[in-house]
């Protein structure tokens, strides 16, 4: 990626080559003809460079560009040298240009272009100036400097007209007082900055052009940057951008504080960053809504989304709105939009791209295909689209000896057991058992086994020892045991306290013989037919077109209460529709099935470059923090009743004791098995005697 900026960089400079050429042309001229800079058109004092660099670095900028029309046509390089290396000193990139170029801030986005307003400025060049930096804002932080005997009103006024927006970042300094009586500052003298305190309280605002009065500005200026405590040169700095760009009196200054060569930039009150910049003084904010009709049928709107909640969305347009201090201005769609041929968006979304609104209020859903054109704030909330079945006991065989415990636990108990017996077969066949002599291999392993089918079966101990080893081997067996089937014992009651059901995920829906149905011309089914490359999804889709004689989600979801009947339906619409039905009671039992993959995230859209992105998104934050926006979303999304029964506990049946009863069949089967092999080979025996003894086994 560096590689491609830095090409992209020398080609910029190949094709600016002819205007470097001819810079260096009048540079080796004016050499020539001079030894000084006093004939240049622009001068750029020692003052000018330190009040510059303090700014940049009370900024924490990285790049400087230095604009002025006059700098590459008398001036040499010999003149700005001393400046390269006082930039360089305090670790700036430095750029001196005629004009701005965005390619100058592709290696250091954060760049400030700072730029001079003298006397004789024309209002036309100075408007397409501002102009430019308003539709480069990602890249430039624009430092005016209005030199002494500018018209400050005129100035003003053509920044109101210009493009700037709410999200502007534009400084401009008034350059006061007489500099006839002091001397030029030494090279350099650069102040640390972050020393010292600037002024406390809330700075100044104005909003002169709201007022139409033609004194308000020059009032500002005379109040605050004429009364400034400085002696000699000092520059008023007045922080400016525009509420409404299209909205010339909009304009708002905001008074930062004074620098002069003493104090530096330690007196300036802090920037005010988008996030503060809370208030728009009743200026509108447009916002963008989508008609509430029930007649939007699959051909008027064929897109994936979410049916809006449009009184509810209000509550968030209400806190916005108030928390901005701003006007609240609707503009009506009758569709949501879509994406035409020929790239352009229609409806509401296609507002939203050419900046007619400010924000979409309407529940969107984000999609990788949308981002090209528009962006998002932050989510507002999760949209999930269920299934709803009514829950019914399940009389499938289910083995509650094996489900409390996974795989890994099973394998560690019988480690366990297997390290018990190993251990207590040393201990037998080294020390012995009740004091006896050590017992032979064939002892010590076969007591071993039965002690630790015993202890682990809850039995007891049927060893007794009287080594201390032998007991601690005992005692660690008994301990362990006793925590296993306690929690053994919990987790089975668990398991019957609970009621099976007979559907319980959306696989075990699609592999019953229920009906799936949705509402026929809806979001719903919309949804289904575009994700024919989700299997789950697919199938619901074709299984549901068989049934598709429901028109509302009401009809479905009463069906649903039925039984063997499950209804799709977006999530936080269904469960308003049963709560209306139910009459807030539990009238009716339903369960609700989550698709997953219909999971998606839901936000407000706005223009891909919107100035207001910030200030919503704190609006969001605030919302989180002070509980509204939990409120508000369990409006639009309100759960299911939850009904007070009482809790009982669930008699095991013999589908849940199916494994007692086929290891009691196997132990049986063993034993006669066992049985009839020892019977057989008790026979064997006494037949071998008799052929031992002969036909006559009492003649001698």
């Amino acid at each position: 990626m560096r590689m491609l900026l830095v090409f992209c960089w020398l080609c910029a400079m190949l094709v600016s080559g002819q205007e470097n050429w001819s810079w260096r042309k009048n540079s080796s001229r004016a050499y020539k003809n001079q030894t000084s800079g006093m004939n240049c058109a622009f001068k750029l004092t020692n003052e000018m460079v330190q009040m510059v660099i303090e700014y940049s670095k009370w900024r924490n900028m990285a790049h400087v560009i230095v604009v002025d029309e006059n700098i590459h046509s008398g001036c040499f390089m010999s003149v700005l040298k001393s400046h390269y290396r006082c930039f360089y000193v305090n670790r700036l990139m430095v750029s001196f240009r005629r004009k701005i170029r965005v390619f100058d801030t592709f290696l250091a986005r954060q760049a400030v272009v700072v730029t001079f307003v003298k006397t004789d400025f024309n209002q036309s060049v100075y408007l397409d100036q501002a102009n430019e930096i308003a539709s480069n804002l990602d890249y430039f932080k624009w430092f005016n400097v209005v030199m002494p005997g500018t018209n400050v009103h005129s100035v003003f006024d053509t920044l109101a007209v210009s493009t700037l927006s709410v999200d502007a970042d534009v400084v401009v300094a008034l350059k006061m007082g007489n500099d006839l009586d002091q001397t030029e500052l030494p090279m350099c003298n650069i102040h640390s900055t972050g020393t010292k305190s600037g002024p406390h309280g809330v700075a100044p605002t104005l909003l002169p052009f709201k007022h139409r009065n033609p004194n308000v500005t020059n009032n500002f200026v005379d109040e605050y940057c004429k009364t400034a405590e400085s002696s000699g040169v000092f520059y008023c700095f007045v922080q400016i951008y525009k509420i409404r760009k299209l909205y010339n009196d909009s304009l708002v200054l905001r008074f930062l504080g004074s620098w002069d060569r003493d104090t530096g930039a330690n007196a300036l009150r802090p920037f005010q960053i988008i996030e503060k910049r809370d208030n728009f003084h009743r200026f509108p904010l447009i916002l963008g809504k989508k008609t509430f009709t029930q007649e939007t049928t699959v051909a008027d709107e064929n897109l994936i989304e979410d049916d809006n909640d449009e009184q509810n969305m209000d509550k968030f347009s209400d806190f916005i709105t108030t928390y901005l201090n701003a006007r609240e201005k609707t503009m009506v769609y009758p569709t949501l939009g879509l994406k035409a041929p020929d790239g352009k968006w229609n409806g509401l979304l296609g507002g939203v791209v050419e900046q007619k609104v400010d924000l979409g209020l309407d529940m969107v859903i984000k999609v990788p295909e949308r981002y090209n054109d528009m962006s998002f704030s932050f989510d507002i909330m999760q949209s999930i689209r269920n299934i709803y079945v009514k829950p019914e006991e399940s009389h499938t065989a289910r083995d509650i000896f094996l489900i409390p415990f996974g795989t890994k636990m099973l394998l560690l108990v019988l480690l366990t057991g297997v390290i018990c017996f190993v251990a207590m077969s040393l201990n037998l066949l080294l020390v012995g058992g009740d004091g006896s002599e050590p017992r032979s291999y064939l002892a010590a392993f076969s007591e071993s086994s039965f002690w630790v089918l015993g202890v682990f079966c809850m039995q007891g101990s049927m060893i007794e020892t009287r080594s201390v080893s032998g007991k601690m081997v005992i005692v660690m067996a008994l301990l362990f045991t006793l925590l296993i089937y306690n929690s053994y014992s919990a987790f089975i009651t668990s398991i019957l306290s609970v009621k099976l059901k007979k559907i319980r995920t959306v696989g075990d829906l699609l592999d019953s013989n229920y009906v799936i149905a949705y509402s026929r011309n809806s979001q719903d089914e919309i949804y289904l037919r575009s994700m024919n490359n989700v299997s789950q999804l697919n199938q619901i889709y074709l299984r549901g077109y068989l049934h598709s004689d429901v028109t509302n989600i009401t009809a479905g979801l009463l069906r649903a209460t039925q039984g063997n009947y499950g209804f799709f339906a977006t999530g936080h619409v269904a469960r308003k529709e049963f709560l209306s039905i139910s009459n807030y009671r539990c009238k009716f039992d339903l369960m609700e099935l989550p698709v997953k993959q219909t999971r998606n995230n839901v936000a407000f859209p706005l223009s891909l470059h919107s100035p207001y992105k910030k200030l919503v998104n704190m609006c969001l934050i605030k919302m989180l923090e002070s509980g509204v926006h939990d409120y508000i979303t369990t409006l639009v999304a309100p759960s299911l009743p939850i009904c007070s029964q009482q809790k009982t506990f669930r008699s095991a049946r013999i589908n849940d004791l199916f494994t007692c009863f086929i290891l009691l069949g196997t132990g049986i089967l063993t034993a006669f098995a066992v049985v009839m092999l020892e019977h057989v080979w008790k026979r064997r025996g006494r037949a071998l005697k008799r052929r031992r003894r002969g036909p006559f086994p009492f003649t001698h």
